[in-house]
């Protein structure tokens, strides 16, 4: 009883969870420990001082009563409590981690909870950095996370890039995860790493998770990183681009060094012209034309720069309103100012009637300030039908206030919204309410405190004390941009109901299976109800209802993740299923685990991901569900889902 009201706590994680999780965190069983240091974690902002020595006393004595073998381990007590003390994030926090460096058997729990830390604040102590540095260099690894931190830091100083780009260098010869991180870290590590990571992708013994993160890190070594992915480019090509082989996990990192190029400086273009001529496959091989079709159109994009009426890119998508062919020409017109012709057709781009393609066109106000009528054109998407076209105005407004303005100064500041905004605004704020839409009330709420809308604050106001978090965060933030810097949203009134799955969940005990009949073949998902009951039940009435039949796969980055459960196909759709409560926990996910795909906390509605690779920035974060196999690794945005079973 105490570990399930632990769970629960851990869970609502709110300022009157907060006394009762501390007095957990000095029971004796390891489970309710766990579950009480995973909960400190998410509500120790503001409490700091309090919780940071009481985490570390509790680090302290549980080390000494613990079982030696156990104190180590992923789901141990320790795990969570260095986990929640990344989360408060202070240096006294940061200190103790790195204390623990040194205790062998807590070794790489530092180091993956240092590499939470970097991830959250964007900093390291030097002292960190070296100490990571120095268990990088043993000669075993025993701490498999050791350059973790690396890969969620902004920048390196010279020093450390030199020495991070001899280690990872050295631990591209080992297996599994040190592999993995040396592989990520390079990207990081400064422009003479690209040498090793151009290895890497050309490594026809290298997994394909192993290519697409070398061509992934390259893309952040600037001009060096991108030398040496259109060096790539050509041999990857001469591999052969044959159905057989376009349908396999290699078209993942074929696609990433693709889409690492941004303008060619001559040695993709033998290969870019070969891939805009490459024939269609016939119309009975969807997937395969599919992809053909993603190949084309980039080399087209890439090979017009800002022509956007070249011809190969006119035709490189064969269905005249094609999302894949439209994208492309987007992407050209975003190479030079929007004027004359060049404007009429982006503007009828944000008129589109396909969501995705309209949120592209849109997304090219953050960099044309040259477009003058920007107010008009975000107040019509305001109105749109679409829940992801509004957030994505919404959000342009929040990061560019003076998109909205009547007339912007000259020095590119906002001057007062436009009326007509203003009134498409409101009513946006209106529909968005009916609806439910988290993500796009979300960024509405940012958009009334960047544009200063003092009308909007009876609104905020509401919001503030609403039971969803995403919402009082997003508000509090707009009430400080309106002068209310000191209100913070913590109180609510919980809701009255519980969710309707809720009890047909606590009656499911067994994992089942999930059969998913694809155009490129047959995948499969085992849905786990022990960790969250409650969305593994919504993902189940969601597949007997027959939600995800005939559904495209909206999202995919090779070697990180498949996302699906969107009938849009932008991101933001819900299947029109009210948000769950966050059944996150301090559990990792590993390669092709499955999870709740979220837009804030208490979030989750219908999107399923599936992690490709091992990514510890998930844990802790996301609900997780169950466990797919690799057969995953062979899917392309756009595949299509024909039916989803249960396997009986």
């Amino acid at each position: 009883m105490r570990r399930e009201a632990a769970r629960a706590l851990a869970r609502i994680a709110d300022p009157g969870a907060v006394e009762a999780l501390r007095g957990l965190l000095r029971d004796t069983d390891g489970a309710v420990v766990t579950w009480a240091a995973y909960g400190l974690g998410y509500t120790c902002k503001g409490r700091e001082s309090k919780l940071v020595p009481e985490l570390t006393l509790r680090a302290a004595s549980w080390a000494v009563e613990a079982d030696a073998a156990a104190v180590g381990a992923a789901d141990s007590p320790l795990a969570a409590i260095a986990q929640a003390l990344a989360r408060c994030g202070t240096p006294e926090a940061e200190r103790s981690l790195r204390a623990w460096l040194s205790q062998p058997a807590l070794t790489d729990t530092a180091a993956l909870a240092l590499g939470t830390l970097a991830g959250l604040y964007a900093r390291l102590e030097d002292a960190s950095a070296v100490a990571l540095l120095d268990v990088a260099a043993r000669p075993e690894p025993s701490a498999p996370h050791a350059l973790y931190a690396f890969t969620r830091l902004p920048a390196l100083g010279a020093t450390v890039q030199e020495r991070l780009r001899k280690l990872a260098t050295a631990a591209l010869g080992r297996a599994g995860l040190p592999r993995t991180f040396a592989i990520r870290s390079l990207g990081f590590a400064g422009a003479p790493a690209a040498e090793a990571l151009g290895q890497v992708l050309l490594d026809a013994k290298a997994s394909t998770n192993d290519q697409s993160a070398a061509s992934l890190a390259l893309r952040r070594l600037g001009d060096a990183g991108e030398l040496a992915l259109e060096q790539s480019l050509g041999k990857l090509v001469e591999r052969g681009l044959t159905s057989e082989r376009l349908l396999s996990p290699a078209f993942g990192p074929l696609l990433t060094t693709l889409e690492g190029i941004s303008l060619p400086l001559g040695p993709a273009k033998q290969a870019l012209s070969q891939l805009q001529e490459l024939p269609l496959p016939a119309a009975s091989e969807p997937a395969a034309r599919r992809r053909v079709v993603v190949l084309r159109c980039r080399a087209a994009a890439l090979l017009a720069g800002s022509a956007s009426a070249a011809r190969h890119l006119l035709e490189c998508d064969p269905e005249p309103n094609g999302v894949v062919g439209q994208l492309a020409r987007i992407s050209a017109l975003d190479r030079a100012p929007l004027g004359g012709a060049r404007l009429r057709s982006w503007e009828r781009f944000t008129n589109s009637d396909q969501p995705g393609v309209r949120q592209a066109a849109l997304r090219l106000l953050g960099s044309h300030a040259e477009v003058a009528d920007a107010a008009r054109i975000l107040g019509k998407a305001l109105a749109a039908e679409a829940p992801g076209t509004v957030a994505t105005a919404a959000q342009i407004l929040a990061a560019f206030p003076e998109r909205g303005s009547s007339e912007p100064s000259a020095a590119g500041a906002a001057g007062a919204p436009h009326p007509e905004l203003i009134q498409a605004f409101q009513t946006s704020l209106t529909t968005a309410e009916k609806r439910g839409s988290v993500e796009a009330l979300s960024a509405l709420l940012d958009a009334a405190g960047s544009l200063q809308l003092l009308s909007a604050k009876p609104v905020l106001e509401r919001h503030c004390a609403s039971d969803q978090p995403t919402l009082r965060l997003h508000a509090e933030r707009a009430l400080a941009r309106l002068g209310d810097k000191a209100r913070r949203c913590e109180e609510f009134t919980p809701p009255a109901e519980p969710p309707p799955e809720l009890e047909r969940a606590a009656r499911r005990t067994q994992p089942l299976t999930l059969a998913f009949a694809t155009d490129v073949g047959e995948l499969t998902l085992t849905l786990d109800p022990s960790e969250a009951p409650v969305a593994v039940q919504r993902i189940v009435d969601l597949v007997e209802s027959g939600y995800y039949d005939q559904m495209a796969v909206h999202r995919v980055v090779p070697g990180f993740v498949v996302q699906f459960g969107d009938k849009l196909g932008d991101g933001f759709g819900d299947g029109g299923r009210a948000p769950l409560r966050c059944e996150t926990g301090p559990r990792s996910f590993a390669a092709f685990d499955a999870g709740m795909a979220l837009a804030g906390r208490d979030t989750a509605a219908s999107q399923v991901f599936v992690a490709l690779d091992r990514y510890p920035r998930l844990d802790g974060d996301y609900a997780w569900v169950g466990h797919a196999g690799p057969e995953w690794l062979r899917v392309a945005q756009g595949d299509r889902i024909l039916k989803v079973s249960v396997k009986r």
